[in-house]
């Protein structure tokens, strides 16, 4: 016999030292990212067309953490990064390409069982 069980609707993501974010799958969460992404490429054009410093990294992880933040919630960018002793700009970006990498895979598979969903329901 068939069992019906919902669809959770979640991502989760897992950190080292064990932390984990469990977040909704929904059009929040999907604006949050989209959001977080663009004012990521916005606050990055302030930097370009001037010779790059030390500085600048450290301003651009900043900002990459601050998206992070965005997505995750409030402080969790410091909370996974403590466990990366001298973190680079390089670092920030994966954990920003990570997260956003994992929800916009979940938001395409969301689209594609719904697609696929309406296809097959046709008479």
């Amino acid at each position: 016999m068939a069992v019906f069980q919902f669809n959770s609707r979640r991502v989760e993501l897992e950190f080292p030292g064990g932390i984990k974010h469990a977040l909704p799958l929904n059009e929040e969460m999907r604006q949050k990212v989209e959001t977080a992404s663009k004012e990521l490429v916005e606050k990055t054009k302030e930097l370009r067309g001037r010779p790059g410093t030390a500085e600048d990294l450290e301003t651009l992880c900043d900002y990459t953490l601050d998206a992070v933040d965005a997505i995750l919630g409030e402080g969790a960018s410091e909370e996974i990064m403590r466990n990366r002793e001298d973190y680079s700009f390089l670092d920030c970006c994966d954990l920003f390409k990570f997260v956003t990498g994992e929800f916009n895979a979940a938001f395409i598979r969301e689209a594609n069982a719904a697609k696929a969903k309406n296809g097959n329901s046709a008479p």
